[in-house]
This record gives C-alpha cells, structure tokens and sequence, in this order.
C-alpha cells in the first residue's frame, strides 16, 4: 500500500509486506546512495599530500562492499574490519561508527576513499567490481 502525499503534507508512506520486494530498504534509497551500492576495491593510494603511497601500503588494500540496509562491510589489508552503517549527504560518505575513521565522496565513477590509520592518514581510489 502505498500513499503518495499524505494529507496534502508531501509525505509518501509505504506500507511492504515483510519479505517482498516491495521491502526491499534498497527500492527507497536517494539515487546518490544507490550508486556506492555494491563492491568498491581500492587501485591507487596517496598519503595527505597527494603523494604515492604504496610503498607504506598495498594500493589494493581496501575493499568495501556497500548494501541496501546501508551498511558496508571494511576490509582493510585482507582482514575484515568489521561491518558498520554509512550515510551521505550531499556527495560525501562517512560510517556512522568510531571504530572506523573514514569519510569518501564521488569523483566521477570513483570513490576516494579517505582513511586513517596508526597516525597515518591515505586516500584510496577505489573503482566499483
């Protein structure tokens, strides 16, 4: 059931039955969401400065797998960092949790993919699979 300006308000409500697609969280994610869906894989690597950095770090390093319930799961050097919620706004990324200081946002089809670690401080470009 769905009601599409509700008491004149601007406000659609969507009422799914669980296990439908019509529940699917992803069916109602903003179009800017809906592009980091899936997996993004790191190629590239700089430091704060803008310089290579794959000498301290593999360039293919991070992965992050984006889904519908907006959340991601982080791997970091072939370990998983664990499973944590996203959100944007107005092209940039961050997880909504402490255990992983990150924040991204959309250059073209890319995501740079900015990442701390141990007082070190990368930004990967990372390309969707």
């Amino acid at each position: 059931i769905k009601f599409v300006d509700m008491l004149g308000m601007g406000v659609d409500i969507t009422f799914a039955k669980e296990g439908t697609d019509a529940a699917n969280p992803e069916n109602y994610l903003p179009e800017e969401e809906k592009k980091c869906l899936g997996v993004w894989k790191s190629y590239q690597v700089t430091d704060a400065l803008g310089d290579d950095a794959s000498g301290e770090v593999a360039a293919d390093a991070l992965e992050l797998e984006f889904k519908g319930d907006k959340s991601a799961v982080f791997k970091f050097a072939g370990s998983e960092i664990g499973t944590f919620p996203w959100s944007m706004w107005s092209g940039f990324g961050s997880f909504e949790d402490e255990a992983v200081s990150s924040t991204w946002e959309f250059v073209g089809d890319e995501i740079e993919f900015s990442y701390t670690e141990n007082d070190a401080y990368y930004i990967f470009t990372c390309a969707k699979q």
